[in-house]
This record gives structure tokens, sequence and C-alpha cells, in this order.
């Protein structure tokens, strides 16, 4: 009977649903025992390892090993869900996030009529926009106690400060340990489905990426690690303790410098700024981001003016440091990534062609622009616009997440989209502004809020909100303060 029915389910989805019973599976299991705490725990842990891990598995076990994860967690959602059910007689939860988030649905659920597409690329599509946002739902269940949450905060600067540590012994070793953490190679994970090979254009040693896989991977880590624990500063105020934050910031951010990942600064400086600036207000942080940026664009101006090769610099494997963040200014850059069908490409295309074809409603989760066009092959929106198949016309991808989701969602999902990180900033600073004694959640909110700015910056220069461990820490972090928002809410 299961050899007819796969006749007519796709191999990888009749694994899915196989894997996600073993998640509803392992949460009765654990539930027994009062354990299930311990699946976000294991995921937390498995995550940043994974890369490192899936690099020495057999390629006819890296589909299983690489989703298992994954599926024990919507099964732990469901399991936890049905619970929700049974306790509050409520079907879907008010929380600040839902209405966004089922308006997204919603939209996406047009859009499938209107092109009329295969189902099983449109639930691949709006698995890869909406996966880790089950996060945030089982923290609202009521999964855990504030015991297991603080917990959870504990184990996540853990794993920051193992990346660190991990990224640093990396390049200390001078590109001898670079051959144990990265890996090339493409693996068919069904007949249809294809996971991309990843090319190391950059020489060994000069850009670290620890056990993630990719320097940009690490480096957002890293700056949203940053984002997080700048937010405490505000409520340090013994000078030891000062003096110790201060060396542990300066390490993360020697770490971040090192992985090259120049979207990852910017959106760490961003982050910063915004938690400083516009949630605190202070001045002092704001003269030396004027400072700092009025000396950075200076030299930027001075070196374009009197250096004509500035102006010709590119993407090299041995390039400093300095050519690193020149290269952004660069026009030959510019025009080659053009040229080359690089990023700059799809930002001047995007609007001016995928947007007019679906204006409203797109061209459907899992067609245009993300890992699920690349991962399937799915060329058909590209063809059909006469559009090279994402970068350097292999990939896919468009390298903008934003991009990516207006060409599939259309304009009223990307606004709608785009209103569900509203939601969470004005959860966050509502949380902010309720009178606590603990400042622990303040300090979480405070974070939350410079991760979402920064996740909004990362968006437009990669598919940052596809990397599994940084959008898993994400909603991690926002389910966190979504947890002490509904606790002080229900107090007031």
């Amino acid at each position: 009977m299961f050899d007819v029915l796969l006749l007519f389910v796709p191999k990888i989805v009749a694994i899915y649903v196989l894997l996600g019973l073993f998640g509803i599976t392992s949460y009765i299991f654990l539930d027994h025992y009062k354990k299930t705490q311990w699946i976000l725990y294991a995921l937390l842990v498995w995550l940043p390892l994974e890369s490192v891990v899936l690099m020495h598995a057999p390629p006819e076990y890296y589909a299983y090993i690489k989703y298992v994860p994954e599926m024990i967690l919507y099964g732990y959602f469901f399991a936890t869900w049905m619970r929700f059910i049974q306790k509050t007689g409520t079907l879907i939860p008010r929380t600040p996030l839902t209405p966004w988030i089922c308006g997204s649905i919603v939209l996406a659920s047009i859009t499938l009529l209107i092109q009329w597409y295969s189902p099983v690329t449109w639930l691949f599509g709006m698995r890869q926009i909406m996966r880790f946002v089950v996060i945030f739902f089982i923290l609202w269940f009521g999964a855990y106690t504030e015991q297991h949450v603080r917990r959870i905060v504990a184990l996540c600067f853990g794993m920051l400060l193992f990346e660190t540590g991990a990224g640093l012994v990396q390049y200390l070793a001078g590109g001898r340990l670079d051959a144990y953490l990265f890996s090339s190679a493409g693996v068919q994970v069904s007949s249809w489905a294809t996971l991309g090979a990843i090319e190391q254009f950059w020489t060994e040693g000069t850009r670290i990426f620890g056990t993630l896989g990719r320097y940009d991977r690490l480096g957002s880590f890293l700056a949203f690690g940053l984002i997080y624990l700048f937010a405490c500063v505000y409520y340090i105020r013994s000078k030891t303790q000062q003096y110790w934050f201060w060396a542990l910031f300066a390490t993360i951010a020697a770490a971040l410098l090192l992985t090259y990942s120049r979207a990852s600064w910017i959106a760490a400086a961003v982050g910063i700024g915004v938690i400083g600036v516009g949630v605190y207000a202070d001045r002092r942080l704001k003269k030396v981001i004027v400072v700092g940026a009025s000396i950075f664009f200076l030299y930027i101006g001075a070196v374009l003016f009197f250096t004509q090769s500035a102006q010709h610099i590119v993407e090299s494997p041995t390039m400093s440091l300095s050519e690193r963040v020149l290269e952004a200014t660069s026009i030959r850059a510019w025009r080659e990534s053009y040229d080359g069908a690089g990023r700059i490409f799809f930002i001047i295309n995007t609007p001016r062609i995928v947007i007019p074809h679906a204006p409203l409603f797109g061209v459907g989760p899992g067609r245009y622009g993300g890992g699920v066009a690349s991962a399937l092959d799915n060329r058909e929106i590209y063809e059909k616009l006469h559009l090279p198949f994402g970068v350097q016309h292999v990939y896919g991808q468009i390298d903008n997440n934003w991009l990516s989701i207006w060409g599939e969602l259309g304009t009223l999902g990307i606004i709608v989209y785009a209103g569900m990180f509203v939601a969470l900033i004005r959860m966050s600073y509502a949380l902010l502004k309720m009178h606590t004694v603990d400042q622990f959640p303040k300090i979480l909110a405070a974070g939350c809020i410079g991760s979402v700015a920064a996740l909004a910056v990362l968006g437009c220069f990669g598919p940052y909100a596809e990397f599994r461990t940084l959008m898993c820490y994400f909603w991690t972090g926002a389910g966190i303060v979504g947890y002490y928002y509904q606790h002080y809410n229900a107090e007031i």
C-alpha cells in the first residue's frame, strides 16, 4: 500500500510526512517524561554544527540527517498547538503577529490559485519563508517555564561564544582547518531536488566561518549575538562587569570583522544604532556614530579621489580588508555584477520585469529568487520573463530576500510580510515600556528590536532569511520576547 501511495505522492513529500509523524511521536515520548524543552535545546545546538556533520555524512543519509530535526520541530509545534486548543478552546492564538502571518498565508494561497502551479512547490516555498516562525508560537503556547526560557538564552549565549572561539581558532590556524569545516559538494536529495554546491571563492585562511560553512553565515550569526549583547550595556552598573562586558564585546566584534562579511558589519552597526539611539536615546552613541560615519566617508572619498585604482577593485580570493570595503564603491564591480547577472542585475530588473508581470499577488512561493527555485531547478518564471537563472545564471537565487519575496508574494504580499516584523517591533517596544522589576525581559526586547532592523538590512544583500541557524535563533529570540509580553500582559 505504501508503494502505491508513493506512485502519486513525490518521495520527498512522503519523507516529510513520515518525519513529521516521527516529530509528534518524539514529543509524546518526551512529554511523558516532562522533558519536551530538550527538543528546542537540541535544535539550538544542532543547527550551528549541522554543516560540519553533513560534510562527513554519507550522501544517501544526507536528507534524513538534515531534515529530521526540522520535522521534529514541526511535529512539536503541532503537538503544542493541539494542547493549546484543548486548554483554551481557541483554534488560532491571538498574538500580535497572527493577523500578519495569516494574511501572508491567505495571499500566498490566492497566488497559487491565480498562477495555478504545483502545490508541492508552493508548500516548499512557504516553508522556506515561514519555517522557523513556529518557534515563536511554541513559546507563546506556554510550552516552557521561565526557568526553561532562561536556559534557552544561556544556551544561545554559549553557542555564540563557541562560534566566536571556533572562528578565532580557525583564523589563527591560517587556513589549515578550512578543509575540515567547508564542503563544496552538491547533494541530490531526491529525483527532482538538489542542494547546490557552495564555492569557496576566497583563499583559505582569509575569511573565517567556524562550523557554519560560510563566512556570511557566521558573520550574520555573530552580528545578531553582538546586537543582543549590546542591549545589556544599559543595565550594567559594576565597573568590573563593564570591563568584562567590553572585553567580550571586542572579542566578538573582532571575529565578526574577520568574517569579511560586509552585510553583517552593516547589520551589526544598524542594530546597535537602533538600540542605542532609537530605543535608549543615547547621545554619546549618537556622537560616536556621527563622528565614525564622517571619518569613514571622508576616508572613502579621499581614496576614491586620489586613487584611481579604487574604482577598478573587484572580488578576488586574496583581497585585503580595506579592498573588501572599497569594492562596494567600485564602478567596475557594479558593472561586472550587472553584466554577470549578480545582485545589481536583479535589483534593477526585479521591479522592472518581474513585478509588472504579477504586481499584486506575485508569481508564487518557490518560483523566483529563493532557495526553493534553486533546489528544484524551477526555471519556468525565469525563462518566461527571459531572465538569467539567478546569480551567475546558475544558482537560482538572486541575493536579495526582499526582492525575492516581492517577486513571489507580490506587492500586497510583501506589505503584509513586512507588517509581521513591524508587529514584532511594536510588541518588543511595548514590553520595554512595561513596569517590571526584572530587567532581563527588557534586555531581550531591546535586542529583538535591533535584530529586526539588522535582518531588514541583511535581506538587501543576500538570502540571509533562508539561513537555517540565523532564522532559528532569530525566531527563538522573538518567541522569548513574546513569552514575556504575554506573561506581563496577563499580570496587568
